[in-house]
């Protein structure tokens, strides 16, 4: 058996931070990047213990970790234990599926998994044996491809999948191969990015990858380096962050990396510092929780996250304690959604083009939505901010087609905001 990657190098003890921040959901203006006031994660419960029966994991055993988006329910990776488990976003076991071998549905040592978020099929890397297998939501085995080599489309230690949610490809970190490469959803070889260095787009071990839904930027962990870098859906490089230590924004080992679609934060698994740190989409630290120990919220080798989109909970997988955690997702509060600004809409091509008297407009009508969202107390929950979100869209399918804002249309974009409602 193959221990996950890198070589311990100490460990860190971290504080909890009470304060995080967001981003505003990108919306057809192009509102983007409006700083948001956050809480931090709150521990909500842990599922596993050691063991090889039901909604248990072997030594070594919980590796990767993903969110069905549709239904809740969270398939665990066990390594050592040569299956997959599947979960209720409870922690209720609910069935597993995978044997020791190199046959069709079985694993030499599963790592990655993720899920496709149209279909509900499960890719899961099985990473000795050099592949990518793939099976229905039930468990059932539906084809595999990749094999041993350095060629396209072949595999030396596939570790880290993920699936774009637009197009259904899928993408594969060659850990060995120091590259990331891309697949279709029926394993046809597309293309691949990366390569062996420490330059901008190289990697020295490149582990787990992501993808924020509404931008389809692609991030990677690159292991030995202490980094993330972030690309285009296309791979080309667009930028990185992260150092080796064990301050704010540095890592002992990142590994696991997701991202939460609503508030666009980059979650990363900080694997010797037994930490979770969370970023902003420029790669500015945010913050962090987690701390070294058995008891609830701690962590022993935290190795991978996951984000269920419908209302940012956070699935940490704990290596050595042979468990899952879930936290709470940031909480958006109404103030800070109100600070969407007339610089905000300002960056927007659409904006531009409209006529001084109609941007004016459109800034007191937001501005107006925003005040409204004041009201709401005590905090938005992430289906509020989505419905919020849905508002400000709405309001530009009224402003587009006219080319400015008119009075009429003005009333009718206040009414859109009463629609808000609270739920308890």
């Amino acid at each position: 058996m193959r221990r996950p990657v890198g070589q311990r190098r100490g460990t860190g003890r971290v504080q909890k931070l009470l304060l995080a921040t967001a981003s505003a959901m990108a919306i057809t203006l192009g509102l983007t990047s409006v700083a948001m006031a956050s809480t931090a994660n709150p521990f909500l419960l842990q599922f596993g213990s050691p063991g090889v029966g039901n909604g248990q994991f072997n030594s070594y055993g919980p590796i990767g970790v993903a969110v069905d988006p549709k239904t809740g329910d969270v398939y665990v990776t066990d390594y050592v234990g040569f299956r997959v488990e599947k979960f209720d976003s409870s922690g209720n076991y609910l069935s597993q599926f995978g044997s020791y071998g190199s046959g069709n549905g079985q694993f030499e040592g599963p790592i990655g998994v993720a899920v496709d978020p149209n279909t509900g099929d499960v890719y899961v890397t099985d990473y000795p044996n050099d592949r990518v297998e793939k099976f229905d939501s039930s468990g059932n085995y539906l084809s595999q491809f990749g094999s041993y080599g350095t060629g396209n489309g072949q595999f030396y230690g596939p570790n880290g999948v993920a699936v774009d949610p637009k197009t259904g490809n899928v993408y594969v970190t060659d850990h060995f191969n120091s590259r990331v490469e891309e697949f279709d959803s029926s394993g046809n070889y597309l293309s691949q990015f990366g390569g062996y260095g420490t330059g901008n787009g190289q990697f020295q071990g490149p582990v787990a990858i992501a993808f924020d839904p509404a931008s389809s930027d692609v991030y990677v962990t690159d292991y030995y380096d202490s980094v993330v870098q972030k690309f285009d859906a296309s791979g080309n490089y667009l930028s990185q962050f992260g150092s080796y230590g064990t301050g704010n924004g540095q890592f002992n080992g990142d590994y696991g990396v997701a991202v939460d679609p609503l508030s666009h934060e980059v979650y990363v698994t900080d694997f010797y510092n037994d930490r979770v740190e969370s970023f902003d989409s420029s790669g500015n630290y945010l913050s962090q929780f987690g701390s070294a120990g058995t008891g609830p919220g701690q962590f022993n080798d935290p190795i991978a996250v996951a984000v269920d989109p419908t209302n940012g909970d956070v699935y940490i997988a704990d290596f050595d304690n042979d468990r899952v955690e879930k936290f709470g997702g940031a909480q958006i509060t109404p103030t800070a959604l109100c600070q969407l600004t007339v610089s905000d809409v300002e960056g927007s091509g659409k904006y531009q083009a409209l006529p001084a008297n109609a941007r004016t407009a459109t800034n007191l009508v937001l501005n107006g939505i925003c005040n409204q969202l004041g009201t709401i107390t005590p905090k938005l929950s992430a289906q509020q901010l989505a419905l919020a979100v849905t508002v400000y869209d709405r309001a530009i399918q009224v402003l587009v087609p006219g080319g400015w804002l008119t009075s009429a249309q003005a009333s009718t974009l206040t009414a859109l905001a009463g629609e808000l409602t609270v739920g308890s």
